[in-house]
């Protein structure tokens, strides 16, 4: 290994010594080594830069978002916390240097920065959880089958890349301009309710339209006729993004590792039947709970919508589709 922290001094009276990674990088990356002796991987971007991806848990490396008071830049930095990953540690952040080269702008190359740090997720974090359980696994279909069947068919792979929020624990799954969509899955012969897990969820405030996607799904036998796994469905839905944009696939595998699905993880067991979807559009009186509605010092507010109750809201799919890609139904 070429090891380019041994080169650095240890600081004593500052917070790190860096150097930079490479002068001809067109983005500006440096090795650093912390009062500790930790060695660091920093990448400096613009402040005005929003940083939305979700960090990975990796183990051994701490991921911190800093921005210096008074400063214009914020700092995004891998600390190397464990000694004896620092050959795994330093190849991780050659392989960001090299995928960050060709970006077109620094937003571009904090995304790709994030991104490769998911893809080392597997072999730097920590304890697994686990596969994904059957509650987890039916959001999953849900999200995917809202990516595959309603916005897909409008928007290159990329674009609905960056539109799908879901995986990054924001509040609403798709973000599409001034249009927005809350998908939800549920086992078709359960109570006709859909849980809200926060009072953001179904916020209309800042947006033109919104939308509840509801995905109707049961247990099946591998026997059922259009039954499947969760690994089927994800295969799918990758030829389909492989077939139209093959740069897009790196982003759907990252997306799908924030949630913590990897393809290795056997689903076998677990097939289920997709039995049908509908949409609805939160306006006018439609029952939700929201953040300007709660009394002061009340929040994270989870609650249930009645379906039942909501059948004046149920709009065609098509209807959602007009809305999402601004094309007027008149």
């Amino acid at each position: 290994m070429n090891d380019p922290w041994s080169s650095i001094e240890k600081p004593s009276s500052v917070v790190a010594n860096a150097r930079r990674a490479d002068d001809k990088h067109p983005y500006d990356f440096y090795w650093a080594l912390d009062m500790d002796g930790y060695c660091l991987f920093i990448y400096e971007y613009p402040n005005e830069l929003p940083l939305k991806e979700k960090k990975p848990r990796l183990n051994g490396i701490s991921i911190i978002d800093y921005a210096p008071e008074g400063s214009d830049k914020k700092r995004l930095i891998l600390s190397l916390r464990q000694a004896e990953h620092r050959e795994i540690f330093y190849r991780l952040c050659t392989d960001v240097l090299e995928a960050t080269q060709e970006c077109k702008d620094p937003a571009s190359a904090l995304h790709v920065m994030l991104r490769r740090t998911w893809r080392w997720h597997q072999l730097l974090r920590g304890e697994r959880d686990g596969r994904l359980s059957p509650e987890a696994q039916k959001g999953l279909i849900g999200e995917l089958e809202c990516l595959a069947n309603v916005v897909l068919p409008h928007f290159s792979p990329s674009e609905a890349m960056s539109f799908w929020e879901g995986p990054a624990g924001l509040p609403k799954d798709f973000v599409i301009g001034e249009a927005c969509i809350e998908v939800k899955a549920r086992r078709g012969a359960a109570r006709p309710f859909v849980s809200i897990s926060s009072e953001h969820q179904l916020d209309l405030a800042g947006f033109q339209h919104l939308f509840l996607y509801v995905l109707d799904l049961s247990s099946a036998a591998v026997s059922d006729e259009g039954s499947f796994t969760l690994n089927d469905y994800v295969d799918r839905i990758w030829q389909l993004i492989h077939a139209q944009d093959p740069g897009a696939v790196e982003i759907f595998e990252t997306k799908l590792l924030e949630v913590g699905y990897q393809k290795e993880d056997d689903y076998s067991d677990c097939y289920w039947l997709r039995l049908g979807a509908q949409a609805y559009q939160v306006q006018g009186e439609f029952p939700t709970i929201v953040d300007s509605s709660l009394p002061a010092g009340i929040t994270d507010v989870s609650y249930k919508v009645d379906l039942g109750e909501i059948q004046d809201y149920k709009i065609e799919q098509s209807l959602m589709e007009a809305a999402i890609t601004g094309v007027s139904n008149e």
